[in-house]
This record gives C-alpha cells, sequence and structure tokens, in this order.
C-alpha cells in the first residue's frame, strides 16, 4: 500500500489542475469578459481640435481674399457701364469700352470659377488632415487605455432643406462617449498648426 501513494500524488495533481481548467474554461462561458467601449462624436471632436479652428481661419481668409478680387473687377465692370451709357455707340472709344468690358466679364467668370475650385480642394485637403490626425489619437488613446472597441458618430448633415443622419451610432449610453478626452489628448499630443505656415495655392 505505501507503495502505491506515490503513484496517486501525481494522478491526484493531474486531476485538480484538470478540474481547475474546466472550471476557468467553464466560467469564461458563462461569464465572458465584458467589452469596453467607447464612442467618439468625430463633429464635436474636429470643433474641439485646436488645429481645425487655425484651419478654418486660414480658409476664411483665402476666400475674403478671392472674393476681394472677384469683387474689384466688378466695380470695373460696373464703371464701364457707366461709361458706355454716355458715349457715342458708333464711336471707337465706345468700342474699346465695349471690348474692355467683354473681357472683365470673362475675366470675373473664369475667376469665380477658379477660385471655387480652389477653395473646394483646399476645403477637402485640410478637412481629411483634421480626420486624419482625429484617427491616430482615437487609435492611440484606445491602445492606452486597453479599449475593444471605439465606435464612430457623426452629427446629421444638413443640405438645404434636407438633413441627412450617416450615424453609425443611432444610440448609446452617455457613458461610453470619450470625446472629450479625445480632445484633450489630441490638443496636448499635437501640434496645434496645418502642415504650412500659409496655404497655397494647390496645383
Amino acid at each position: 500500500m505505501k507503495y502505491l501513494y506515490p503513484t496517486l500524488i501525481p494522478i491526484l495533481i493531474l486531476f485538480i489542475l484538470f478540474y481547475n481548467l474546466r472550471i476557468t474554461a467553464q466560467e469564461k462561458i458563462l461569464y465572458p469578459r465584458k467589452l469596453k467601449i467607447g464612442v467618439v462624436d468625430f463633429s464635436k471632436a474636429g470643433r474641439g481640435y485646436k488645429k481645425f479652428k487655425k484651419i478654418i481661419k486660414k480658409l476664411k481668409d483665402e476666400d475674403k481674399k478671392r472674393k476681394n478680387e472677384i469683387e474689384r473687377l466688378r466695380m470695373e465692370a460696373e464703371t464701364l457701364v457707366k461709361e458706355l451709357k454716355v458715349l457715342n455707340p458708333d464711336s471707337r472709344f465706345y468700342k474699346r469700352k465695349e471690348r474692355e468690358l467683354a473681357k472683365t466679364k470673362a475675366e470675373i467668370k473664369f475667376l469665380w470659377n477658379k477660385y471655387q475650385k480652389e477653395m473646394r480642394e483646399l476645403y477637402t485637403k485640410y478637412m481629411k488632415e483634421i480626420i486624419d490626425d482625429l484617427e491616430e489619437a482615437i487609435k492611440a488613446y484606445g491602445k492606452k487605455k486597453g479599449f475593444d472597441v471605439i465606435l464612430r458618430r457623426y452629427l446629421p448633415i444638413k443640405q438645404g432643406q434636407m438633413q441627412m443622419d450617416f450615424n453609425t451610432v443611432i444610440y448609446y449610453d452617455q457613458n461610453l462617449d470619450i470625446t472629450q478626452q479625445i480632445i484633450e489628448r489630441i490638443n496636448s499630443t499635437t501640434h496645434a498648426s496645418t502642415s504650412g505656415s500659409k496655404i497655397s495655392n494647390p496645383k
């Protein structure tokens, strides 16, 4: 009998280990780990980002500069129209002013279309920068804080009388909202400036 005990001890240890592993596996099935989920309101995060505010100001300045040039040409066109009203239509001077007016109007139309295209390109370029920065900040925050999932939420988009809601998150508990934490992180870790000191015209 005394020779049987040394044989039974390893078997007993294996049985205990197997039993504990079985219990642990069952607990994981019955009581799975709770996922850590966060939600970020992209619209709010963008507005709170210092770099976004600087970009919006630069875009407004660029738009104003272009509109001032258009306005200068419009005033020239108005002056030419007034001059034509007092001139003899048969005179050479009238014909010259008429050609100047046609040229000025064509230039206004060309510049308006050109400036509209440039502003759209600038807006797209810098909004992509903002989105890329936000996504990087969210990924870094999620990894650091041990999140399993971070969802993105947008506010409804309004176009004229129509409102389109492209939210990927319809409802969530406000305790899951980490937007403010993302704003604080991105403003503290990212240099709040655009990629250049001056916005240049896209080519």
